[in-house]
């Protein structure tokens, strides 16, 4: 295993997709290298959702090539949401799933409880507590925004919590 593993979390949707890379590296020591929103609704007017996915698939891919992650880490569908609401997230899912596999990467997929409790410690932690958790841990000078990036960071952060047992520096 490398000295050092980058990490893409992927928060999908079909409005606004939020991502986050994180470097790993021996010791358990964590760098935020970049992260941000990719807004597929533009202000004014609207667009058809496969037009949004065509964007969302062009800026993912375009994230990935300049990045160069070795992971790609998203969250689990989960319920609770209308019918229409989860296929559009799925559909956005689906888009971000083919790019990591379309450049080789692991493809670790996370349930929302392990993601809260990996951050925070509590699997049903508020949005505002993976919040400032995440903005404290990655020592952030501000908290991120929208959301949707505060989640694809804490989806990269659980990623690398799971290495905290592994020794990056053997095998």
């Amino acid at each position: 295993m490398p000295e050092r593993i980058r990490i893409l979390g992927f928060d999908p949707g079909t409005r606004i997709s939020g991502y986050g890379i994180i470097d790993a590296v021996a010791g358990g020591e964590l760098s935020v290298v970049s992260y941000g929103a990719i807004r597929l609704q533009p202000p004014a007017g609207k667009i058809s959702i496969p037009q949004r996915l065509r964007n969302l698939y062009e800026a993912l891919d375009e994230i990935v090539r300049e990045h160069r992650p070795g992971v790609l880490a998203v969250e689990k569908i989960f319920h609770g949401r209308s019918f229409d609401s989860v296929m559009k997230v799925g559909e956005a899912r689906g888009v971000g799933l083919l790019v990591g596999s379309l450049h080789n990467l692991e493809i670790e997929e996370y349930a929302a409880t392990r993601i809260k409790k990996s951050v925070t410690g509590n699997g049903q932690a508020s949005k505002s507590q993976v919040q400032a958790m995440m903005t404290r841990l990655l020592n952030l000078d501000e908290p991120p925004h929208p959301q949707d990036v505060t989640d694809a960071l804490a989806i990269a952060f659980c990623y690398a919590q799971g290495l905290r047992s592994i020794d990056l520096s053997t095998s």
